[in-house]
């Protein structure tokens, strides 16, 4: 990641330094539709490109549009999980705005070295390798492209327009199968809005001629039918989908001809999808689809392998629980006997605690020669009442007994459980 960034820096100050050799400053503004210049300066760097439309460097201009083996296998071992509770994954990647709009980057793009044809063969392996681990994948760069008659995403702004958030809604629905006659509500085009953007505003910093506000399509609610819907859906989106004035649950509400309840639209997905698998509504009555969308460019691997180890234990079915050795509510402390499971690496402790959320725990493992390992578990996206400690990956592979200790007392009784991970 530090080599890309760096990479992206060389290039904007080589585009400087050739723009500085071939033109003056002021020819240099005559060159940008809205006379822009030191662009490489802004707060966050950006290149214009053709008709109007700014690109960061970095991630929009990087070929790198693919989801990593090991990330794709862990999907699957979560889609497994989930597949045990009847819960169905979708999962959603968000192409890159070089992707989407490839054709207005302009030939002076090139000394970003982004190759379109590179990072749509590589976007497309990825939906495949996808498909191969058993996970359904919507490819949101076909509905985007596909869009006429407004744009997907902002032309001052990374992220997507309601008509981009509706186009994937909609796509994600002919997926699924979703059948329009069993449709409860309907979105109807009610004019436009203007959505607030720091981009927005940090460009305009650099450029004397007032670029475009950004601006996407309204829709109002029509409800066609005021009965239950017969599937439920949740959506667990990052960033992407955030911030546009409209709820984008409503959007695939509609295109899903399913009840959708909330998004997540905060943290990193990892994070999203961690905090509602953790949550007291999908252990008591988890979705029948649950649908996961993150920007493509996103480093799903950047904590390893236990992330994706607690998400499956979180998502899977048929835990067993077990008696805690101690549990002493004043001092927030439960130990537990490893002893009584099969095989200790195979096995996720999940750590129920009802009315006492947390946003960290910490744990030790401890072994019969008297070695000892700690850890701790941090919830970055708010306290939840759930956290399940992969133990695989604790490095203490004869562990006997297990110390969880949680910040200040617990209100009640504490549940243990043995998960599969």
């Amino acid at each position: 990641m530090r080599g890309k960034r760096a990479s992206v820096k060389r290039a904007l100050r080589a585009l400087a330094a050739a723009g500085a050799v071939c033109l003056t400053a002021g020819a240099a503004e005559a060159q940008s539709r809205f006379a822009c210049s030191d662009l490489d300066r802004a707060a966050t760097p950006v290149f214009e490109g053709e008709t109007g439309i700014f690109f960061r460097p970095d991630p929009d201009l990087v070929s790198e549009t693919r989801l990593p083996q090991f990330v794709i296998d862990r999907i699957g071992a979560i889609s497994d999980a989930l597949a045990s509770r009847g819960t169905r994954l979708v999962v959603v990647p968000i192409p890159t705005k070089g992707l989407i709009h490839a054709d207005e980057i302009g030939p002076e793009g090139a000394i970003f070295g982004f190759d379109v044809d590179l990072a749509r063969t590589l976007w497309n392996d990825t939906h495949a390798r996808l498909a191969l681990a058993g996970v359904t994948s919507v490819d949101a760069l076909e509905a985007l492209t596909s869009l006429s008659e407004a744009r997907p995403v902002f032309a001052t702004d990374p992220r997507l327009t309601n008509s981009g958030i509706r186009a994937i809604a909609e796509l994600t629905g002919r997926s699924l199968g979703a059948p329009a006659r069993s449709r409860r509500i309907k979105m109807v085009a009610a004019g436009s809005a203007a959505v607030p953007s720091v981009q927005h505003q940090q460009i305009q910093a650099q450029c004397n001629i007032s670029i475009p506000l950004p601006r996407t399509i309204s829709f109002d609610t029509v409800s066609l039918t005021a009965s239950e819907p017969e599937e439920h859906a949740l959506i667990v989106g990052a960033g992407a989908m955030s911030g546009t004035g409209l709820a984008a649950e409503t959007l695939f509400e509609a295109a899903l001809s399913q009840g959708v309840s909330h998004v997540v639209t905060e943290g990193r997905p990892l994070e999203a999808i961690l905090q509602v698998l953790a949550g007291d509504s999908f252990q008591t009555a988890p979705p029948d689809t649950l649908i996961w969308t993150f920007p493509i460019e996103t480093d799903l691997a950047r904590h390893g392998v236990r992330p994706f180890l607690e998400a499956a234990g979180l998502a899977r079915h048929g835990c067993r629980e077990i008696a805690p050795m101690l549990v002493d509510r004043e001092e927030g402390r439960v130990l537990v006997d490893l002893t009584a499971a099969a095989s200790v690496s195979d096995i996720g402790v999940m750590l129920t605690m009802p009315d006492s959320p947390r946003d960290a725990i910490a744990y030790t493992l401890h072994d019969d020669a008297g070695a000892a390992r700690s850890r701790s578990l941090i919830r970055h996206g708010g306290a939840t009442t759930r956290f399940l400690i992969p133990m695989g990956t604790a490095d203490l592979p004869g562990a006997t007994s297990l110390e969880i200790t949680v910040p200040g007392p617990m209100t009640t009784v504490p549940s243990v459980a043995f998960c599969g991970v």
